[in-house]
C-alpha cells in the first residue's frame, strides 16, 4: 500500500513537472485583429519589414513598452530615460529604461530578489496576465488567493484571456499578448476600496480605450468602403460614412465589417478611424441561395435560413437594398444583425 502511495506521489509529482515546462499552444486566432488594433490606436509600431512578429516571443523591456503606450503614458516614459533605475541591471539612457522605470513606478511590473530586472527576458504568460491587470489597477488591491492563479482567475472573469490557450510558465508570444492588451483596452481601470473590500471603476463607463484620448464619434454609418481598406496609401483606405461624409479607416485598421451597421468609432485628429467602441454584430459568410420570392438568404455551411426584407445587406462590399439589386452564386454578402439574434 505504501508502494502505491508513493508510487502515486511519484506521478503527480511527474505531472506538476511536465505541466511547467510544456511549451505554448498555437498563436491565438485573434492575434491578427488584436495586433491590426493596436498599431491602428499606435500602441505598437511592429517591425521595419511591416510585420508585427506575432509569433515571436517578447521581452519583459518589450512588455514594459506596450503597458506605458496602452495607458497613454509614452511621453512620461521619454522623460524617465535618463533616471537611474531601481534595478541594478537597467542602465540609464537605454531605449527601455524609461519605460522600465515608469512601469516600475506605476506598479506595474517588479524586479528580482537580487535587484535585478532582467530586460531581455522573455516574459511568461503568467507575467503577462499580471501586468495587464496591474495596468487596469488591480495591483493596488486584493485579489484572494496565491499568484499566479488570483490574476488568471481574475482575468478570466474579465474575458482577458478568452480564446488564448497556453502554459502559465512558458515564454508569451507577442500575437497572444496583443489579444490580452486589446481585451484589457475594453475594460474599466479599478480602484481598491478597503472600506468595502472591493474593486470599484475609477470612471464608471469609462474604458483604458477611453482614456487614451482619441475622439468618440457615435451613430456612424459606413455604406461604402474601398476592398483595401485599411492597407496601404489614404485613397486605398477612403470610406463613405453617414452617406455624406469621406473619412479614412487608420492603417491597420479593417472597416470593411461595420458596413451598414450603426457603429461608435474612435478618431484620431487625422480624422481616420482608429477602433471600433461598439456595433451590432454582422454575419458574413459566401451566399450559398437566394429564394427572392420569400426573402430568404442561405449561407454557404449553414443549415438556417435568414430573412433579409427590410434588413441590412452589404454586397460587395457596399450598402445594397437586396430587393434593388441582383446578387448571384458569386456575390460576397454581409447580412447584418444587432445583438444575438
Amino acid at each position: 500500500m505504501r508502494k502505491s502511495s508513493k508510487m502515486l506521489s511519484l506521478v503527480i509529482a511527474l505531472i506538476f513537472l511536465f505541466s511547467a515546462v510544456t511549451p505554448a499552444l498555437a498563436l491565438s486566432s485573434d492575434a491578427d485583429d488584436a495586433g491590426a488594433r493596436l498599431k491602428s490606436l499606435g500602441i505598437i509600431a511592429g517591425y521595419p519589414d511591416g510585420s508585427l512578429g506575432l509569433e515571436r516571443t517578447i521581452t519583459r523591456a518589450e512588455m514594459t513598452v506596450v503597458l506605458a503606450e496602452m495607458s497613454a503614458m509614452g511621453s512620461a516614459a521619454d522623460v524617465l530615460k535618463s533616471v537611474p533605475s531601481k534595478f541594478s541591471d537597467v542602465a540609464t539612457n537605454v531605449w527601455y529604461t524609461g519605460y522600465v522605470n515608469l512601469a516600475a513606478n506605476q506598479g506595474w511590473v517588479s524586479g528580482y530578489p537580487d535587484g535585478s530586472f532582467k530586460p531581455n527576458a522573455n516574459v511568461t504568460y503568467a507575467e503577462a496576465v499580471t501586468m495587464m491587470l496591474n495596468v487596469l489597477g488591480y495591483s493596488k488591491g486584493d485579489l484572494p488567493g496565491t499568484w499566479p492563479l488570483n490574476y488568471l482567475v481574475k482575468a478570466a472573469e474579465l474575458g482577458i484571456t478568452d480564446d488564448v490557450s497556453f502554459s502559465t510558465g512558458s515564454p508569451a508570444l507577442r500575437g497572444d499578448v496583443f489579444v490580452f492588451a486589446s481585451a484589457s483596452l475594453d475594460q474599466e481601470p479599478v480602484k481598491w476600496v478597503s472600506d468595502d473590500s472591493e474593486f470599484v471603476s475609477i470612471k464608471d463607463g469609462e474604458t483604458l480605450l477611453d482614456k487614451l484620448g482619441f475622439e468618440l464619434a457615435e451613430d456612424v454609418i459606413v455604406s461604402d468602403a474601398y476592398v483595401l481598406v485599411g492597407t496601404g496609401g489614404e485613397d486605398d483606405r477612403e470610406v463613405t460614412a453617414n452617406d455624406s461624409s469621406v473619412e479614412y479607416a487608420a492603417d491597420g485598421f479593417d472597416v470593411r465589417p461595420y458596413i451598414g451597421v450603426e457603429s461608435d468609432f474612435y478618431f484620431n485628429d487625422d480624422n481616420e478611424i482608429l477602433a471600433v467602441k461598439s456595433s451590432a454584430s454582422v454575419m458574413t459568410a459566401e451566399i450559398d441561395s437566394v429564394t427572392e420570392a420569400s426573402y430568404e438568404i442561405e449561407f454557404d455551411g449553414s443549415s438556417k435560413t435568414y430573412n433579409y426584407e427590410d434588413a441590412v445587406v452589404i454586397v460587395n462590399e457596399k450598402l445594397s437594398d437586396i430587393t434593388a439589386v441582383s446578387i448571384d452564386e458569386d456575390s460576397f454578402v454581409r447580412y447584418a444583425v444587432s445583438g444575438d439574434d
